[in-house]
């Protein structure tokens, strides 16, 4: 079992603090670290730790940044920061919280994983390399939770041509995407941060979580990184914690909503 705290402070610092995304511009300050995607995509709020005194400042410089820009933003909050007071400073300037979204923030050591992590992949599960095999993936999260994810082609298709930054997955039954699942392998890090595990709900409890899971394990090991982590949904945390996964943290987001006037 990893040492918690160890462990939190290691994700703080290249998770939230150092970490660098391909394709998203970092502007980090010695108390903040904000990043801003290309119109229309979300920015946000990755990392803060701020004095009791500068918070309501801070809260409004970011909101007078990001307002300039026309797209949304939200801020990132993490249960190991013992945010309250600045959770509370947030709404009273017109963020809210979007219930449904809740992160699990879960690492796994790719140094000692189970020995079915390790064993090749039966099922037909494919490495999608160019831009175009990005179709099956939207087809699986359409039919698994509806809606429409086609966003993921302007999201993910330029910086799959990045080489070692992408990994991802579809799982096929009878030559038909049923499953996916991908990973980014930030720079200059010990993480590789897995993204979208899904079946169709006709095709789960056959194995196809494990299968998934199990390619990107492998590739990431092939990288040379020590640690995989996941944001899950708390539904799966348990089926993630067979194959050795730890909860080290829990997180949600702030939307900006617009300045409620309750400050000033």
């Amino acid at each position: 079992m990893m040492d918690r705290e160890e462990m939190l402070a290691l994700y703080d610092r290249q998770m939230r603090i150092e970490l660098e995304i391909p394709g998203e511009k970092k502007e980090a300050f010695p108390n903040l670290v904000r990043f801003v995607r290309a119109a229309p995509g979300m920015n946000y709020v990755l990392y803060s730790k701020l004095e009791a005194t500068e918070v309501d400042q801070v809260i409004k410089e970011q909101i007078d940044f990001f307002s300039q820009l026309d797209q949304p933003f939200n801020w990132k909050i993490f249960e190991h920061d013992e945010a309250a007071s600045l959770v509370k400073q947030l709404q009273a300037h017109g963020y809210e919280r979007v219930d449904y979204e809740y992160d699990v923030i879960m690492v796994l050591d790719l140094e000692a994983i189970p020995e079915r992590l390790l064993a090749p992949v039966a099922k037909d599960v494919r490495r999608l390399r160019q831009a175009d095999q990005l179709k099956d993936v939207v087809a699986v999260l359409n039919n698994a939770y509806g809606g429409d994810f086609g966003w993921l082609h302007q999201r993910m298709g330029p910086v799959m041509e990045i080489p070692g930054y992408v990994d991802l997955y579809a799982g096929y039954e009878n030559g038909e995407p049923v499953a996916c699942g991908w990973a980014f392998a930030y720079p200059n890090i010990e993480f590789t941060a897995f993204f979208g595990g899904t079946t169709i709900e006709a095709h789960r409890h056959k194995g196809w979580f494990a299968s998934i899971l199990a390619a990107r394990v492998q590739h990431a090991r092939s990288l040379g990184r020590r640690y995989a982590t996941v944001g899950a949904e708390p539904e799966i945390q348990s089926m993630l914690e067979k194959f050795g996964f730890e909860r080290i943290s829990s997180a949600y987001y702030l939307y900006w909503q617009g300045d409620q006037g309750s400050s000033s």
